[in-house]
């Protein structure tokens, strides 16, 4: 890849020469040849919306794009991202922005369904306990808004959730109803709440499932501890105080405010709704048959079953004391490597293991950890990963410190492009490769710190683009500053001390 980029900028800048060489050279500059780029606009799903401009070609390096995104009706702008190429957004979230190119390049605009949805404030079934100190938040994949509760040392959604995926045929409305799914949710098979995930039974269970972000499926014992905590007439004092049949109304005095939603049978008929509420849980009796639901009716208990998993029920989600996942993959997607594991808590995503980082430029799941992007302050990657891959942390624009071992090698292609919120980096003397545009955009960053006492060879300059190398400084082990000052693109910066 390497080779291929030198030989394309190579020959752009022979064909320069060439058109020069054969015109009037009056007014020509051998060391400002320009090379063109051409922009290339793409947008998913094509009846989301619009893109201007669709193409775009002689564009000069460093000259800024006005890109523009509009959303069609009943959906939404999510954000840009960049298919093929180097770009560098000024803000990818935002529907009308900026691009700049640092060669030929191909973006584009997301956009998913939206449905607008009444605001928290509101009682979209007018059965919440006016009583009751409600939390909220809003699933940032629809935009909906939920009401939440304490109760105990859990916090519950004190609604169904309404996520309908991102093609909006996740789940079902009673009846087919959709009027049903705005009182009492959508309703779910064991196999679509999971998302792929394992049966559990603990407390936490561990499995998000299909529950927003921070939010996972309650197991059987966190089930077990709402009972628990509620006491005695459980049934009753979880059910909403309207909306059942023939008074059957509960007191709701913790606020849960279950309603009757009913469920849908695995041949696809719909039964009990204003008689019966059932919710999901994550444990499992059969691999293939049943899982355990949880119901509330005409006793004053709330029940226990195991039901058949083709069945469609409600789901309650439970908070996560922290986003918390866990993924691991294999360098190279299937070659033989020692696993290397991230897992992410409360602003800080850890890299361990032993061996390479993938290249995520090519992974089927591009970056895995994109879900909690916007939250990763701090990047921790401990000893034994012996690279960082290609885009691993791109874009990551609220990303403000990353540690790296002495066992890392080789930093990958556009790493840390994009991360503007970083404001120093230490390169350790392991270090001995940084690929194409590894720091580009790196617009916070006012120190460098390598402590290799030979410098790193550098053979892009793009590795340093639109940083401000009058504005930071490099230290660099002591006897080693000339050796920096000398050397291609360390030299540089202005600014080169001994490192303390």
């Amino acid at each position: 890849m390497k080779l291929n980029f030198s030989l394309v900028k190579a020959f752009a800048a022979a064909a320069a020469l060439f058109m020069f060489s054969g015109c009037d050279r009056g007014g020509f500059n051998g060391n400002n040849i320009s090379v063109e780029y051409t922009l290339t606009v793409e947008w998913y799903p094509v009846t989301g919306g619009t893109v201007t401009p669709e193409s775009q070609s002689g564009i000069t390096e460093e000259t800024p794009v006005n890109i523009t995104a509009a959303a069609a009706g009943g959906y939404r702008f999510v954000n840009w991202t960049l298919t093929s190429g180097h770009a560098l957004f000024d803000d990818a979230n935002d529907a009308n922005t900026i691009v700049t190119l640092g060669w030929n390049a191909t973006i584009r605009a997301n956009f998913e369904l939206h449905e607008v949805i009444p605001t928290c404030g509101s009682d979209g079934h007018g059965h919440f306990n006016d009583d009751i100190e409600y939390g909220s938040f809003v699933d940032d994949r629809d935009d909906r808004c939920y009401r939440t509760v304490q109760i105990g040392e859990q916090t519950w959604m004190a609604e169904n959730l309404h996520y309908a995926g991102a093609d909006g045929n996740l789940g079902a409305c009673y009846d087919n109803d959709p009027a049903h799914c705005d009182t009492y949710g959508r309703l779910y098979d064991w196999s679509a709440v999971m998302n792929g995930a394992s049966s559990s039974s603990s407390n936490p269970s561990g499995v998000r499932g299909i529950c927003p972000a921070g939010w996972h499926v309650p197991g059987r014992d966190e089930w077990s501890a709402l009972i628990s905590f509620v006491g005695s007439l459980s049934g009753t004092q979880l059910k909403s105080a309207s909306g059942w049949n023939n008074g059957n109304n509960g007191t709701d005095v913790h606020g849960f405010s279950a309603l009757p939603g009913g469920g849908r049978r695995a041949d696809g008929s719909f039964e009990n709704a204003g008689s019966f509420g059932y919710w999901w849980s994550t444990t499992e009796n059969s691999s293939t048959v049943s899982a355990l639901g949880r119901y509330v009716g005409e006793s004053t208990e709330m029940g226990m079953g195991w039901y058949n998993k083709a069945i469609g029920f409600p789901l309650r989600c439970v908070q996560s004391e922290a986003p918390i996942f866990t993924r691991s993959w294999n360098a190279g997607i299937g070659a033989d490597s020692a696993a290397v594991i991230a897992t992410f808590n409360d602003g800080t995503l850890t890299v361990s293991g032993t061996g390479p980082m993938i290249n995520f430029w090519s992974a089927p799941a591009g970056i895995l950890w994109n879900e909690v992007r916007d939250s990763i302050i701090n990047v921790v990657i401990e000893d034994g990963v012996t690279s960082i891959g290609n885009a691993a942390f791109y874009g990551h624009a609220n990303l403000t410190s990353v540690t790296i071992p002495s066992s890392v090698t080789s930093i990958g292609m556009s790493t840390f492009q994009g991360c503007t919120g970083l404001t120093s980096v230490t390169l350790p003397s392991s270090v001995t490769s940084i690929g194409l545009s590894a720091f580009w955009g790196c617009t916070g960053l006012t120190s460098i710190i390598a402590l290799s006492p030979d410098p790193i060879p550098i053979e892009y300059w793009e590795i340093f683009q639109r940083v401000d190398k009058t504005n930071v400084c490099l230290y660099v082990p002591e006897g080693s500053i000339d050796a920096y000052k000398s050397a291609n693109i360390w030299g540089e910066f202005e600014c080169i001390m001994a490192v303390d």
